[in-house]
């Protein structure tokens, strides 16, 4: 038998400081009127995108900072082998970057960089402190580039870039989340972090001052319902009510129902410029067809009013998903790709 017994002259465990001061602000009452910043997109789980490998850092990790904020492997020693990341920020794949991470951070966080952790949790703490109130993660994934891209780990190889797989192990991540957050402010339930699964839960948490977290999903095969030409939906009805009835308990709340590619519900808007094409490419990798567009018919209104909206034609509002899938499907698929539709 042992015990424990406490002691003086510790030295402090690194950690991020959160740099903000005073109480979060609460509502007057649990269902009273409240106010603040809504992050309404968000991917703080993409760490286990495509299979895991992709993604340096990590938004938290049991041994803290030292752990979480760190490159690739890969990328060592001057960032040379990040491919995917030097096509991204710097247009060719011979790019270079510091790599130290934590504590430097000479080479990011940077707001060119969409392979390396910028959301650590103390980061998130920050934001909540100066007011943020809702925070709505989405589970992501894209099983095509999941299929492509050369890096696999193990969770990838066991689930094969499923979507649906990786929407689940992130759900379970964000939980994981949580419960660490619980930990550092003393115990279950005590943490800023709470997934929330209705409007009214969100409500209360908030005028308890703390983060309502909402958990959506955006990828392109939702519930495993993606396209082939020939054969139409690679799903049922029955299939897809299990499936919706099975992320609902898991908390999934809001739901992106298209992202790249067409799927077995829709097709996309589409990028423009080189990361249409590519995508455009990725499209046909997993439908058999590239995209078939058209321009929507013009709004009929009464005779003197003016249309208040106009048909979305491809965009060039850069998105980092756009980005970094764009690249990483251009990095693996054929260079001659068609342009999108006019």
């Amino acid at each position: 038998m042992f015990a424990f017994a406490p002691t003086t002259g510790c030295r402090q465990y690194p950690e991020i400081e959160v740099n903000a001061s005073g109480p979060p602000r609460k509502g007057s009452s649990p269902n009273g009127e409240v106010s603040g910043l809504v992050d309404a997109h968000m991917h703080h789980m993409a760490f286990e995108f495509l299979g895991g490998r992709v993604h340096c850092g990590r938004p938290w990790h049991p041994y803290g900072v030292p752990f979480a904020l760190i490159d690739c492997p890969d990328h060592q020693p001057n960032g040379e082998g990040a491919i995917l990341e030097n096509t991204v920020s710097y247009g060719t794949p011979a790019g270079r970057h510091d790599t130290d991470g934590w504590p430097s951070f000479e080479g990011w966080p940077h707001h060119a960089s969409l392979t390396h952790e910028q959301s650590y949790y103390k980061w998130l703490e920050r934001s909540w402190r100066g007011g943020l109130r809702i925070f709505t993660n989405l589970l992501v994934e894209n099983e095509v580039l999941c299929e492509l891209y050369p890096l696999k780990s193990e969770h990838a190889v066991r689930t094969g870039c499923n979507e649906m797989a990786s929407a689940r192990l992130q759900a379970r991540r964000m939980h994981q989340l949580q419960d660490y957050i619980d930990a550092q402010f003393g115990g279950p339930g005590k943490g800023w972090y709470r997934i929330v699964r209705s409007p009214a839960e969100a409500w209360r948490v908030i005028n308890r001052g703390k983060l309502a977290v909402v958990m959506g999903m955006e990828t392109s095969k939702p519930f495993n319902c993606g396209r082939r030409v020939g054969t139409g939906p690679t799903c049922t009805r029955t299939e897809v009510t299990r499936q919706i009835d099975a992320f609902h308990r898991i908390g999934v709340r809001q739901l992106e129902l298209v992202n790249k590619f067409d799927n077995g519900f829709t097709g996309v808007a589409g990028d423009s410029g080189d990361t249409g094409a590519a995508t455009n490419a990725g499209n046909f990798y997993d439908t058999g067809s590239f995209w078939d567009m058209d321009k929507c018919d013009p709004p009929r209104f009464p005779e003197g009013d003016k249309p208040t909206y106009a048909d979305r034609a491809p965009t060039a509002v850069y998105h980092n998903d756009d980005a970094l899938v764009g690249n990483g499907l251009k990095l693996r698929l054929p260079s001659t790709l068609p342009s999108p539709p006019a």
